[in-house]
């Protein structure tokens, strides 16, 4: 099946119906969450076995407050009749749509907007006007009509059919517009772990940069929720245009900033055992994306599910090696089986530290 973050959209979702991709929004249980998402990963967040994923997203510390009842909306057409394209931005209220960008702007890209405007005061008249005293009924309906109603970064919790309900994350992951992200056991205890990076600097002038966070790493509980960890007590600080986000086989996280050098940070050593697992598929999909991985304890408890993605978090792929934690010792070995993308079944044996290969039978 095929997940993408989309601006301005839902979550999609395509499943794979031998071999074709068929849209699914409508039966994924959030198909009207719309947003500005960014970055994707998959991990199972809850220990029931599937793939859970989260999405980074706006986030509550900017200018804009859309709700299910008031979203943001943008509208693009031709909105003077001359054949030219443009794009309109506004809030719905109780009252009404107003415009969300500024008179100088709009008048600069929509010229016959001042003949319309108190000469003396159009600043002000503008900012209190109706879309619909500025713009034609006629223009607006017939224009591209886009709407974001969730700004919140969160996980999608899958119910094991399909059907996802949307978990947002803390509120301190949501100080700034989050981007790359993906899971990992950042302290070892075998829930997975999420890190995001953050922040925007390339909005309008008008509205100014959106750079409130230093990246965040959240620790999982095991039942779908996470708790914060501030950066002073992680070690990850990040304060520039952060974007991509990819987990290296060792465990490393190497991510990308706007106009700066790329950032590399290693896990402390000590504590738990851990791994990279990887696997080797047929010819055609030699590194076997879509296959499943669940573990296995000695004492028969399921300790982790994991995927191996083709791509993840945002504008990143992320190793197909997949850094998996074998606890506070990896005597005991931990069985491990493997769901193919083809269909086919495999179980393993797997103990002690270092590099691990796996073929498909």
């Amino acid at each position: 099946d095929l997940l993408l973050t989309r601006e301005w959209g839902a979550v999609g979702l395509y499943r794979n119906d031998g071999g074709r991709l068929i849209k699914a929004d409508a039966t994924s249980g959030v198909g009207s969450l719309a947003g500005w998402w960014n970055g994707i990963a998959g991990g199972d967040v809850d220990g029931d076995g599937d793939m859970d994923y989260a999405v980074s997203n706006f986030g509550l510390n900017t200018k804009y407050r859309p709700t299910r009842e008031h979203p943001v909306v943008l509208y693009y057409g031709d909105f003077e009749g001359t054949g030219e394209m443009r794009i309109v931005e506004a809030k719905e209220t109780a009252a009404g749509a107003f415009p969300v960008r500024g008179f100088s702007c709009s008048s600069g890209a929509i010229k016959s907007l001042v003949k319309k405007l108190d000469y003396d005061n159009p600043f002000h008249d503008f900012a209190i006007r109706n879309l619909t005293a500025l713009y034609t009924r006629e223009s607006l309906d017939k224009a591209l009509r886009l709407e974001v109603n969730e700004l919140r970064s969160g996980i999608l919790l899958n119910d094991g059919f399909g059907s996802f309900r949307f978990m947002p994350l803390p509120a301190l992951a949501q100080n700034s517009p989050g981007f790359g992200l993906q899971f990992c056991d950042a302290n070892r205890d075998r829930h997975p772990d999420l890190y995001m990076v953050q922040n925007f600097h390339g909005p309008q002038p008008e509205t100014g940069r959106m750079h409130g966070g230093l990246s965040m790493l959240l620790a999982g509980r095991g039942d779908g929720r996470f708790e914060p960890i501030w950066p002073q007590e992680s070690g990850l600080m990040v304060p520039g245009d952060a974007k991509s986000l990819v987990v290296l086989e060792d465990g490393d996280f190497l991510l990308s900033q706007n106009d700066e050098v790329p950032l590399l940070f290693s896990p402390r050593s000590g504590g738990a055992s851990r791994c990279a697992l990887r696997l080797r598929g047929k010819p055609g999909n030699p590194d076997a994306v879509g296959a499943r991985v669940t573990l296995t304890s000695a004492e028969g408890d399921q300790v982790g599910a994991y995927e191996v993605h083709a791509g993840s978090g945002y504008l990143g792929g992320s190793s197909t090696a997949l850094a998996i934690c074998l606890g506070e010792t990896s005597a005991q070995p931990v069985k491990v089986d493997v769901s193919w993308p083809d269909g086919q079944q495999s179980s393993h044996d797997l103990s002690g530290n270092g590099r691990h290969l796996i073929s498909q039978p």
